[in-house]
């Protein structure tokens, strides 16, 4: 039931006084004196605090912190935070936008300069991009389907699933993502939608912390009615720690607030390197797969690009096409677009010969693109390196040995494969004779590893480096090869 408040300010300290009770002075001049009453809306308390008091409350007081809430405010009530980052965390999350850039010096100067405002920032979303366009076929007719409930339940202020969108480069996320923003704004322009991709979102978030306005940051995303977040896939622990906090604080808050989210990868959320409490969100709502094209999606794509088209394709041309291993649009589009440019150059009709010759140009650059993106680099391949470097063998890396000197290299191992193949923790973990909870652990402890002091551990924190920074380059030759 709605509990009527007629001062807010005098409730907050009635909450604090109640945890105050069952804690020591100490703790509550350290944890619970320095926080900030910001609001309370739609059963939402808002808070200011720092990251380290933050992270206290959620390990240390979440049990006490929510029956003080239940006995100050009633039931059904939470908290969302505000964070005051120190200096030390703004140079962090700073340091987190420059894990996007590869471009040149010029273009990476110019991104610095780039301010969030609320009142300026506009979604740059293609008018073409929209539910009409969008070529139905049976790998992404369930995920069209989901796209066009999200915005009829958005618009009727119907609660909603978490949804989480995703598929291999080139099946059409995009599409559907700017297509339910073209949608919703053309039913209802009072309605505050927002689509960013996660580069972007750490690029905003990065300035408003070394600006001193990062609440103006939070309030403006708690404030969406829609919000898309695109290639989430990108961001990852520890590289991305601060962003996936600040993040994850927002999504919670629009949860709570029965607000729409639409989260867009090109991996499962299993795939993800998230902290297992984020997971846990991200798969309490609805998962969508857009499939790799099949048969009759390459059928039906190729007839909807042709049917404006003075000069025709032969059904048997076609039929040749759609049996090709081409697995997503781009790759298709390039082939018909390339047909038609020959087609008008030559002055002749496209026949099965044209299509052979120009498939097999494209086809090696397209076998080189997929071996690259699905297989840079290999489980096995980062074992025997990590090995190589600690000077173990393999049977010691999957063997039940507990003696630190096999542990610490195990854990590292499987932490560079995390972070650098596309593989699950379930499957990594049977690389290692292990379940996966071993390597959700291991992630921890390579976290404390990096972050430590400790001289003992420098051997450990050196090697490891010393590895990524090769996986880093052989990521890059292969990379280099495929284009």
């Amino acid at each position: 039931m709605q509990i009527f408040i007629s001062n807010e300010t005098e409730k907050f300290i009635t909450f604090l006084e109640s945890i105050k009770k069952r804690i020591s002075p100490q703790e509550y001049r350290a944890w619970f004196a320095p926080v900030t009453f910001i609001k309370l809306e739609n059963n939402v308390l808002t808070i200011e605090c720092t990251h380290i008091i933050y992270d206290h409350w959620e390990t240390n007081y979440i049990d006490i912190i929510t029956e003080g809430l239940e006995k100050t405010f009633g039931k059904d009530y939470s908290i969302s935070y505000f964070i005051k980052p120190d200096e030390n965390e703004i140079k962090s999350i700073v340091k987190e936008t420059k894990l996007f850039y590869n471009k040149p010096n010029a273009e990476e100067e110019e991104s610095k300069h780039l301010v969030f405002n609320p009142y300026s920032f506009k979604n740059s979303i293609d008018q073409y991009y929209t539910f009409d366009t969008f070529i139905e076929s049976s790998n992404n007719r369930f995920a069209l389907l989901e796209c066009n409930k999200i915005i009829e339940k958005v618009f009727k202020k119907m609660s909603n699933d978490i949804v989480f969108l995703y598929g291999s480069t080139g099946l059409g996320k995009t599409h559907l993502a700017h297509s339910m923003v073209n949608k919703l704004t053309s039913l209802d322009t009072d309605k505050k939608v927002r689509y960013i991709s996660s580069e972007m979102f750490t690029r905003f978030f990065a300035n408003a912390a070394k600006n001193k306005y990062i609440n103006e940051f939070q309030e403006y995303f708690m404030s969406l009615d829609l919000f898309i977040v695109d290639d989430v896939h990108l961001w990852r622990i520890p590289q991305f720690e601060k962003t996936i906090e600040i993040f994850f604080q927002i999504f919670n808050f629009l949860k709570e607030s029965r607000k729409q989210i639409v989260l867009i990868a090109d991996t499962p959320p299993s795939d993800l390197v998230f902290p297992n409490r984020i997971l846990s969100r991200f798969r309490s709502g609805l998962t969508i797969e857009i499939e790799p094209l099949n048969t009759e999606a390459k059928k039906s794509y190729i007839k909807s690009f042709i049917k404006n088209k003075n000069t025709p394709i032969h059904e048997h041309v076609i039929n040749y096409l759609s049996e090709q291993p081409i697995d997503n649009i781009r790759d298709l589009n390039g082939i018909i677009v390339t047909l038609y440019q020959y087609s008008e150059y030559l002055q002749k009709d496209i026949d099965i010969e044209m299509t052979e010759n120009i498939y097999k140009k494209k086809l090696p650059k397209i076998e080189k693109k997929n071996e690259f993106m699905l297989k840079p680099i290999t489980i096995e391949i980062i074992q025997q390196m990590v090995a190589n470097q600690f000077n173990i063998s393999l049977d010691d890396m999957k063997s039940l040995d507990r003696r630190r000197s096999i542990t610490t290299p195990r854990y590292i191992a499987m932490d560079l494969c995390r972070n650098n193949t596309r593989n699950s923790v379930v499957e990594i973990g049977k690389a290692f004779n292990k379940d996966h909870t071993t390597v959700v652990a291991a992630q921890k402890n390579i976290k404390n590893l990096l972050s430590g002091k400790d001289n003992g551990e420098k051997i450990f924190r050196d090697g490891y480096l010393m590895i990524e920074e090769k996986i880093k380059q052989i990521i890059e030759n292969s990379n280099k090869k495929s284009k």
